[in-house]
């Protein structure tokens, strides 16, 4: 049984009725906070399963998820793009990402003070910390979809 994704469209109904529509390259923090706002894929956290997709070498580069985001396997790209969602919220507030989401990809550094390839080399080291072993994730299993 696959329970509808209600927190998740109404994360997105919510999300862009406050701030409008993301901006460019910003596909991936609009999908990404609504998969962060239901946190559980199968009994996994987001957290969880960005660590088993940076163990198994399965991480989209973030340019990627930004300008590509729906050409990329889509439990990759929704779950990898939900933690980064959590950490930039967790860790710098929800100012600085509603910034992101209306000026879009490319004002990332201006924003945080960072780029996108140092933000994944920090939240990689990160994830490790917080997941010092990843979880045993059935890939088969779940790229067929959250349960």
């Amino acid at each position: 049984i696959i329970t509808p994704p209600i927190k998740h469209e109404m994360m997105h109904i919510v999300s862009m009725t406050e701030w409008g529509t993301p901006g460019a390259g910003n596909n991936w923090l609009n999908e990404g906070l609504a998969t962060y706002s239901e946190n559980n894929c199968s009994g996994y956290s987001v957290s969880e399963m960005y660590r088993y997709f940076l163990e198994e070498k399965m991480l989209a580069p973030l340019e990627s998820l930004a300008y590509q985001f729906y050409q990329t396997q889509e439990m990759i790209s929704y779950h990898q793009s939900a933690y980064v969602v959590e950490y930039l919220i967790s860790n710098y507030g929800l100012p600085k990402f509603e910034a992101l989401w209306k000026d879009g990809f490319l004002s990332m550094e201006n924003i945080y003070g960072f780029t996108p390839s140092q933000l994944e080399t920090t939240i990689n080291k990160y994830v490790m910390e917080i997941h010092p072993k990843p979880p045993k994730i059935d890939w088969e299993t779940l790229s067929k979809g959250c349960k």
